[in-house]
């Protein structure tokens, strides 16, 4: 009679063992073990009206060796660990670009454990971007040491020795960060990041070839990778691949996911082609996400004046763009030659 109960918990019980230890998971045995635990202790009470004290004595032996067995706590597993209590808090400021608290809850981090190069890896990327380069490099090469391997840290220390201007040593770190990159280990995105930033570094060293391929070993290693897809568009539109910067914004269109600036770029590349109306459409798209964007008011005033329009309505977009931005020397040097004061 008691199969089905048997049957349920025998194959229950490892499901959670082996996969979700929680307590919303645990909770559909109580009905089950309730129905026995109450047999148990009807059994132990008659047993004992019988004055058979020796399996009750058994029973309640295995019941007190279970509990201290099942309720002591193995490896520190369940209590507080203030090391990723803190970890898990500086990554929350971290993604609010609150680097500062993001720095505090990594440093209480590693003063719990400071051998996580991971923590490491990310107190040290706060600290650049807080420009306090020497720490930042000390602790990069602090999770290298500890991890060798360690594909991040390589990267993000390539790009501080790049902020430095030893793009040698950047080109060296970037190298090495893909040589350790590992697919079980780090996502493809990152895959990905590390090949933009190869790109990046052939392209100010001038070797074209080279930076094409890996745009396009970004491209296909995350072919939905939106930052790729951005800065292979402008990288291609600087070389007057105007069909490759098409298609990628098309990628873009198509999951309506273009933003003030992929517009203001497009535009851009449309203007390098002197194909000044769709340019024009381009900037307004890019002033409808961004009012303030003020080279989208000089673009359009360029193309105006290109296209032959009326010299009023060129000073109109020059007069918006020195509005927001009255330092803009394009626009000033522009207002001038056109004998403007």
């Amino acid at each position: 009679r008691l199969t089905p109960i048997y049957i349920f918990l025998i194959t229950y019980i490892p499901s959670i063992v082996l996969f979700l230890v929680t307590a919303r998971h645990r909770l559909p045995l109580v009905p089950f073990l309730i129905i026995l635990a109450s047999f148990g202790i009807v059994a132990a009470f008659r047993l004992l009206k019988e004055a058979d004290w020796r399996k009750p004595a058994i029973a309640a032996g295995v019941v007190v060796v279970s509990a201290i067995l099942f309720n002591t706590t193995w490896y520190a597993a369940g209590e507080d660990n203030y090391f990723q209590i803190h970890f898990n808090a500086g990554i929350r400021y971290e993604q609010l670009g609150d680097y500062t608290r993001a720095e505090q809850e990594y440093q209480l981090a590693d003063e719990r454990y400071p051998m996580s190069a991971a923590l490491i890896n990310n107190l040290a990327w706060v600290q650049t971007e807080q420009g306090r380069y020497a720490e930042a490099d000390r602790n990069y090469h602090r999770a290298i040491n500890i991890r060798p391997e360690y594909a991040r840290a390589y990267g993000n220390l390539g790009l501080l020795v790049l902020k430095k201007g030893l793009t040698d040593s950047a080109l060296t770190l970037q190298r090495t960060a893909l040589r350790h990159y590992h697919a079980d280990l780090a996502t493809v995105n990152e895959l990905c990041r590390m090949h933009l930033n190869l790109a990046d570094l052939y392209s100010r060293m001038k070797m074209t070839d080279s930076a094409d391929a890996h745009f396009q070993m970004a491209l296909q290693a995350g072919p939905d990778y939106y930052p790729a897809i951005r800065q292979a568009a402008v990288w291609y539109a600087r070389q007057g691949e105007f069909k490759r910067t098409d298609s990628l914004y098309d990628i873009l269109i198509r999951t309506d996911d273009l933003s003030a600036g992929d517009w203001f770029n497009w535009g851009a590349s449309k203007m390098q082609r002197q194909q000044f109306d769709q340019a024009i459409k381009m900037m307004r798209e890019s002033l409808k996400l961004n009012p303030d964007m003020f080279q989208a008011y000089h673009s359009i005033a360029v193309a105006y004046h290109q296209s032959g329009m009326p010299r009023d309505s060129v000073i109109e977009y020059l007069d918006l763009c020195l509005g927001i931005k009255p330092d803009f020397s394009p626009a000033q040097e522009f207002k001038r030659r056109l004998g403007v004061d």
